[in-house]
């Protein structure tokens, strides 16, 4: 749910920059145009993919996987 906020907000502040052309500028590519970049969506998202990977991997360890063969949650 987050992510879909986060992303409606980068989406709504790139259409106002895009209206008001507020990335026009000296040195911003070759329209002038500029700053549109999310610079940390990507990287939040690879950490917490990273971190419920990890977790995942640390509770089948640690639980293990004793009588569920299927994958199912018969029998807990």
């Amino acid at each position: 749910m987050a992510a879909m906020i986060y992303a409606l907000g980068v989406f709504h502040w790139r259409a106002g920059r895009i209206r008001n052309k507020g990335g026009v500028g000296v040195g911003q590519g070759a329209t002038g145009w500029g700053g549109f970049d999310d610079r940390f969506g990507p990287t939040v998202l690879t950490v917490a993919l990273a971190a419920v990977v990890i977790v995942n991997f640390v509770l089948r360890v640690v639980i293990g996987d004793k009588d569920n063969k299927h994958g199912d949650l018969k029998g807990r």
